[in-house]
């Protein structure tokens, strides 16, 4: 079976906050892995159905990192046949084997204090942050623990130098079926937007019979540049408007793909430059991230923002 395939994460840099006050996650953990010492006492159903769980992190065993698998129960996985001889191959799917479930995601988290570093796996940092949220709640901790929010750690070079030169635009490219985010509490100015352009969109592609087949509308990219090039009588409203679209961008955690914005001087910046992270390149296995080389680079991640004085 192929394996060992390499992938590069980010390893995002967070802080814990409730109002403007910083949250000990790192205790907050601790006491709850203590009050809850197996996985199964971890698990907690969502909504929709998915369960989330601690499945290592122990207060005597790496004290502050955390492995957060997820998975939804009775779950089948979809098989293909191999060495197919026929035209057309047949799928099929299957379960689990007894007593286990398909692990569907998973996320990695390291706290110091109220520093947070995340990395995902197909668990977003928002879930991460409603899990530990609702833990904390069965845990029967105060309100700061079960309402606290995880903030992104911004890059002070990258945000003087949008404040410095200003913006210019702000550019999108996009596939058409990504305009629509399916996240009905994200409701920021982009997320509207986005969907505004694809209803509009789709609406004009329906009245072409060529378009009878709108799958093709998948591979249909969009490129959209909100900018104040050429526009001279731009006034200071409308060069605040797209520095307040900026930084709004640079906030969202559910920024569309393909986001770049250039400031006066024309200088690129993504919006993960502004936010403080490492790329770090791991390997694969089975679909799933070693945790043991997770902990190792968050470690040395840790360290090195440790020895920057970036940690509260």
């Amino acid at each position: 079976m192929a394996s060992g395939r390499p992938t590069t994460k980010n390893i995002y840099f967070l802080r814990a906050f409730y109002g403007n006050n910083p949250v000990d996650i790192e205790s907050a953990l601790k006491r709850a892995r203590e009050k809850q010492p197996n996985v199964g006492d971890t698990e907690i159903e969502s909504a929709d159905g998915e369960v989330l769980r601690i499945q290592r992190g122990l207060p005597l065993d790496n004290p502050n990192f955390f492995h957060i698998v997820k998975y939804a129960p009775g779950e089948l996985a979809p098989t293909i046949e191999r060495h197919v001889e026929k035209p057309e191959g047949d799928e099929d799917a299957q379960q689990a084997p007894k007593g286990r479930e398909f692990k569907d995601g998973e996320c990695f988290i390291m706290v110091k204090k109220s520093n947070v570093l995340f990395l995902g796996h197909g668990v977003t940092s928002q879930r991460a942050e409603s899990y530990l949220r609702e833990l904390f709640n069965t845990c029967l901790f105060k309100k700061r623990f079960r309402k606290f929010e995880m903030e992104p750690v911004a890059n002070i070079d990258k945000v003087k130098l949008m404040q410095d030169q200003g913006v210019k635009s702000i550019k999108l490219s996009s596939c058409l079926y990504n305009l629509e985010v399916p996240d009905i509490e994200n409701n920021t100015i982009f997320s509207r937007f986005g969907g505004f352009i694809k209803d509009q969109m789709m609406a004009a592609i329906q009245k072409d019979d060529s378009f009878s087949e709108l799958k093709a509308a998948e591979d249909l990219i969009v490129n959209l540049e909100l900018k104040l090039d050429g526009n001279t009588r731009a006034g200071p409203d409308a060069k605040g408007f797209i520095d307040n679209l900026a930084n709004t961008a640079v906030d969202d955690d559910n920024l569309l793909s393909g986001f770049i914005i250039e400031t006066r001087t024309g200088v690129p910046i993504s919006p993960t430059e502004v936010r403080l992270h490492q790329k770090t390149t791991f390997t694969i296995d089975n679909k799933s991230l070693s945790f043991v080389y997770v902990q190792s680079a968050m470690k040395d991640y840790m360290e090195k923002l440790s020895e920057l004085n970036l940690l509260e």
